[in-house]
């Protein structure tokens, strides 16, 4: 499959969690989103806003069968979702309690320190999964979408 068949692949899968996908129709995919996200925010935040509606529930989808196609399940997608918000509310804090004159517990940069070590360490753990190999043979998601079926 080329590039475009790729991209279409993942827009036409938009709401499908169930199954799995390759490693290069994963990121080629990914990679269209990336790109995308950034020149649509170029032209204007509000054209991103409205790239990111169309292109977030195929992404996720795109990931969540990209783990499958690993051997994971997709409900470890949830984790990035909880623990971003986790870290941004603590670098907000941090930071407003850095700037305030008064001693505040956030003060200590521990705590900053430690959620964007968290942070770092699911980023490197999901992209570790969502660059690992295809598990050869069907698994319990289905069929190896690299292996020929004649």
């Amino acid at each position: 499959m080329d590039a475009v068949a790729h991209i279409k692949a993942g827009y036409r899968n938009y709401a499908r969690f169930s199954g799995r996908t390759s490693r290069p129709e994963y990121w080629v995919f990914a990679g269209f989103l990336f790109v995308g996200q950034i020149l649509s925010f170029v032209i204007a935040p509000l054209v991103a806003g409205a790239f990111l509606l169309l292109s977030g529930m195929p992404g996720f989808a795109a990931a969540a069968r990209r783990l499958h196609d690993a051997g994971r399940s997709a409900w470890w997608l949830v984790l990035p979702l909880l623990v971003t918000p986790a870290w941004l509310l603590i670098w907000i804090a941090s930071a407003a309690s850095a700037m305030a004159v008064r001693d505040d517990l956030l003060d200590d940069s521990i705590y900053f320190m430690s959620a964007s070590v968290v942070m770092l360490a699911v980023v490197c753990v999901m992209l570790i999964w969502l660059t690992a190999p295809s598990q050869p043979g069907p698994n319990r998601y289905g069929p190896n979408p690299n292996e020929v079926t004649s």
